[in-house]
């Protein structure tokens, strides 16, 4: 976990190793429960996807996996760069005009930060 508190630290994204060690427990937990998946924003990169494709077909099947793709826009580059997190527990919340000005967050009273996003310009 002192990579994850490094990575943390820096309020940078996590890099892809990392991102689908922490994906692949929780879809053994959702795999345990019967639950159904759907990543959204997932994967970012191609080590993500390749490796969390090759992860999936290993469990469910290769028939069993949809994906979908659509293109990036200027609304969606906006509102993920002004997405804060909780410094503790990470939680996403989502910018809006009603949560503009929060400077804590409203789950378990933490500060809120904004994310870095690495490529951003």
């Amino acid at each position: 976990m002192k990579k994850r508190e490094k990575i943390v630290g820096n309020r940078k994204i996590w890099d892809p190793p990392f991102v689908v060690y922490f994906a692949k427990e929780k879809i053994n937990e959702l795999l345990k429960k019967k639950n159904a998946i759907i990543f959204a924003g997932s994967p970012r990169t191609l080590y993500e996807g390749a490796t969390k494709n090759a992860f999936l077909a290993e469990l469910y099947g290769k028939r069993i996996i949809i994906v979908f793709a659509g293109n990036k826009t200027e609304e969606t580059i906006f509102r993920n760069s002004h997405r804060k997190i909780c410094e503790l527990m990470r939680h996403s919340i989502l910018f809006s005009q009603e949560t503009e000005k929060l400077t804590i967050c409203p789950l378990d009273v933490q500060k809120l930060m904004r994310r870095e996003c690495l490529g951003r310009s």
